[in-house]
This record gives structure tokens, sequence and C-alpha cells, in this order.
């Protein structure tokens, strides 16, 4: 027969099992259990691979926080996809050096307007991990996606890599046209150079030549006339002066008359 099992003994390992556990979560969670958290929620736009519940939210590469969970919302009125990012946030990473606030509704707005703003970043190249970063990038817009999950929603900016892809998309999408445009340039230059007009271009061209030297040859034999037309020119300006000086000389004269004419009527 089986010895019977001392229930004192089990309940003793239970205790001292669940006893581990708890420090063991205490000391590898960083103490989460009774520390203050709040939670946001965020949609990144295009995939969020490599994103998961547990994954970091870091401030300027702070550790801040970290991903809650992940999901997928669909809307039936538009019959859109949207990934809710649910991110908990521990102020006292914050408040730890800094002066007492209160993270109030008002500070968050105002922090958002001054460019609070959260994006995806890549954690390692290896694995794919990504992680939610939290920076200021002031004079981006504001993109808040319409919601009623009770919580505050924090707007997000594309990742470097999603702005490249963005760049890519949109050259690919602008090629076409760009081939249809160099191919038509091509087609009026080849039109331009074509075998019936290269005897006119080459008239044109010889015409201009032959032009260029009738300019030639008209601009030594005027240049001696426009020699006599500056020296007519400088005698005008003599005669001008000359004339000026008689015209001074005479009015004085008449000044001088006018008096003597004036004296001689008095009685």
């Amino acid at each position: 027969m089986s010895q019977r099992a001392n229930p004192k003994l089990v309940g003793g390992f239970v205790l001292t099992a669940i006893a581990l556990l708890v420090a063991t979560a205490l000391v590898f969670g960083s103490f989460t259990f009774f520390e203050t958290t709040r939670k946001f929620v965020v949609f990144f736009e295009g995939s969020v691979d490599g994103l998961a519940a547990g994954s970091a939210v870091l401030f300027r590469g702070v550790p801040l926080g970290r991903v809650v969970d992940v999901g997928i919302r669909y809307d039936p009125t538009d019959r859109s996809f949207k990934i809710p990012v649910i991110i908990e946030i521990r102020p006292g990473v914050i408040a730890r050096y800094s002066p007492p606030v209160n993270p109030t509704t008002e500070l968050m707005k105002q922090l958002i307007d001054e460019g609070l703003r959260a994006r995806l970043e890549r954690a390692s190249l290896v694995t794919g991990q990504q992680v939610v970063q939290l920076n200021l990038f002031p004079g981006t817009p504001i993109n808040l996606q319409k919601t009623d999950l009770p919580y505050y929603q924090l707007p997000t900016v594309p990742s470097p890599t999603q702005q490249i892809m963005s760049s890519v998309d949109i050259a690919a999408r602008d090629l076409p046209t760009l081939i249809k445009e160099a191919a038509a340039v091509l087609d009026r230059v080849q039109a331009i150079l074509s075998p019936e007009n290269e005897s006119a271009i080459h008239t044109l061209l010889e015409n201009a030549a032959a032009m260029m030297k009738i300019l030639a040859a008209d601009s030594e034999a005027l240049r001696p006339l426009i020699g006599r037309a500056d020296n007519t020119l400088g005698d005008i300006g003599q005669l001008s002066t000359h004339l000026d000086s008689v015209v001074q000389t005479n009015r004085e004269e008449s000044g001088r008359r006018s008096a003597i004419f004036a004296r001689r009527r008095l009685p």
C-alpha cells in the first residue's frame, strides 16, 4: 500500500512555489505590480511586423514602458482596418528625476502640440524586432484616428523605413509617366535630326555663319563713322557751352543798359 501524502507538506510546498513565482516576477518585472502605470493607444500606418506584447516603449532610447497588446480593429462604416497598439507607460521613470507635476489631459495636449509623437523603430536587424519610440517632432502633423477605445491616443509619425518605402513607392508610380515623357522627347529629337531635316539644318548653320561674317565686316566699316559721330557730339557740346556763355554775357549787358536808361528818365 502506498503511503498517503502529508497535506501540510503539500500545502507548504505550494505556498513556497507561489512565493518564489511572485518574487521572480517582482525582481525581473522591475516591480511593476506595485508601480503606477498609464495606458495609451497608438495607430501606426502600414505593417507592425516585429512588434508584439512585451516590446519596449522608449523615450529617446530610455525604457519608459512596454507594449501591452497589438490588435486589429475593423470599422464597418468605411470597411477599413486599423491596428491599435496599447502601450503602458510608467510615469515614475520621469518623476524620479523631475519636479512634481500632475500628468493631466491638458498637459498631454500641450506635449502633443509641442511635437510628442510615437513611431516604430527597428530594435534588431537580425531578429526584426521593433520598439515604440517616443520623441518630440515639432512641426509634424497631428495624425489621430477616430476611436472609442478607453485610452488616450498619442499621434504617430512614419518610421524612417516607412518614409523610404513611401518615397520608393511614389517613384515607382511615377516611373511609367517619366519613361513615356522621356520617350516622347527622344522621338522629337530623332525627328529633328532625321535625314529629311539634316540638309535644312546644315543650310541654316551655314547661313548663320555667313551672317556673322557680314556683321563682323560691317562693324569694321562702321567704326570710322562711329568715331566721327563721337567727334560731332563733342563739337556740339563745345558749341552749347559757348552759347551759354554768350547768353549769360548778353543778359548781364541788357541788365546794365536797363539800369542806365532808368536813371536817365528820373527827374
